[in-house]
């Protein structure tokens, strides 16, 4: 089992360095043989970074970083015997190629290097035994003990650590598809699922500025004038609370309650708000509503939304002066609102991707090209639909459709 270059990387430089420590701070140990000693402590060095070599180079081979890591296991027999022999602290060394193997091969060969430590102890103290073998022989048993509680232990830990990156590797595939569907889904989706926490926290931002109105309203000393414009503030504020409400919403794929609600009463409660954009473009807000009611069923923070979109979409269009103009009338099973403009209306290669993701007919003014698309959608989950046609004297104009509500009576 091949870790990455990384760990492999890490491991190593981590070894090195050890060994350089520990050969520096046994340099005036008289039990330890110079130059001998210096030679092994390179030579354990370069068959541990071999081992990582051949990992790295054949994945496919794990038997040849074994074979590295055994040498390890005679190499530090061998500085047993250049450190003191029997009575050498340096035996924790066979802890470091079960450390090797356990990050960096699979359990079976794991279990092959505990089995090769083990044994390579259990030869070098009984070699050095001068007297008393059971003493000798507890000394194997509980070394032999230890190793193999080290090797499990490590392997533990390790198999941990490889469970979590295996998961987290996992969990990253699965944001990248994630990510790809969502990247082949519609735009708004995107939008809103990318918008949802911005959307939770834009509510917040509107809520203290609907107390805040609220509060200066409560001052009988303020002017009419003032007072209007708060008036005004305050609807804004809970008109944007309930739409940034409804973003986060859509972006956790809630669906919206539709109620019965009366069209000309919702795009009247946004002409109200737009009004003072439109004078200071010197522009006018035109309605007509219908003589008859019109009763669909909606969710009124969505409507509310589409009709937003449209009027400032126009009025980014309308020359200094220009006229928007909205009418609501019943036709047929359907309740139907037209906003028109005087701009230049739709290019004929626009006119049949208005209303995809990103399509915009004012890049440099730094239209996004979402807000048709959200006013599209919006009328596809009521039932109805959003069209775009050019007018004979110029202009452009939305139709929208929704069906009516069904107490709304006979046409």
């Amino acid at each position: 089992m091949a870790k990455s270059d990384a760990l492999s990387n890490r491991y190593e430089a981590g070894f090195c360095i050890f060994m350089a420590a520990l050969a520096f701070l046994g340099r005036d140990n008289p039990s330890l043989d110079y130059p001998q000693i210096l030679y092994l402590f390179g030579l354990l060095m370069v068959l541990n970074l071999l081992a990582g070599i051949a990992l790295r180079r054949r994945p496919d081979a794990p038997m040849i970083s074994t074979g590295f890591i055994l040498a390890n296991c005679g190499t530090i027999t061998a500085i047993l015997a250049h450190s003191g022999g029997a009575s050498s602290n340096l035996w924790v060394l066979y802890l470091l190629p079960i450390f090797t193997v356990c990050l960096l091969l699979g359990p079976r060969e794991a279990a092959g290097i505990t089995a090769g430590v083990v044994a390579f102890n259990a030869a070098f103290t009984l070699g050095e035994v001068r007297g008393n073998w059971s003493v000798a022989a507890f000394e194997v048993l509980l070394k032999s003990g230890f190793f193999i509680f080290t090797a499990l232990l490590a392997w533990r830990l390790v198999a941990k650590d490889r469970s979590a990156h295996t998961q987290l590797q996992s969990e990253s595939r699965r944001a990248d598809q994630l990510t790809t569907r969502l990247e082949g889904a519609a735009a708004l989706s995107n939008v809103a699922l990318v918008s949802a926490g911005v959307a939770h926290d834009l509510r917040n931002a509107f809520m203290v500025i609907l107390g805040f109105s609220e509060t200066i309203l409560g001052d009988e000393s303020l002017s009419p004038g003032a007072r209007d414009g708060l008036e005004r503030v305050k609807r804004m504020a809970k008109l944007g609370g309930e739409m940034s409400h409804q973003l986060a919403r859509q972006g956790a794929d809630a669906k919206f309650e539709p109620t019965p609600d009366d069209l000309d009463a919702i795009a009247s409660s946004v002409t109200s708000l737009v009004q003072n954009v439109f004078l200071k473009k010197n522009a006018r807000l035109e309605v007509t509503p219908s003589s008859e009611p019109c009763t669909v069923s909606a969710s009124r923070a969505h409507l509310q939304r589409l009709f937003l979109n449209l009027f400032l979409n126009a009025l980014s269009v309308s020359k200094e002066g220009g006229r928007v103009r909205l009418t609501t009338r019943r036709e047929g099973a359907s309740a139907v609102a037209t906003v028109e403009d005087d701009g230049p209306g739709f290019s004929p290669e626009m006119l049949p991707r208005l209303f995809g993701a990103y399509e915009t007919t004012r890049p440099s003014e730094g239209g996004t090209g979402l807000g048709l698309n959200l006013c599209a959608r919006i009328a596809r989950e009521h039932g109805g639909s959003l069209t775009a046609e050019n007018r004979p004297d110029g202009g452009a104009r939305l139709i929208l459709r929704l069906p009516l509500a069904a107490a709304s009576g006979p046409a």
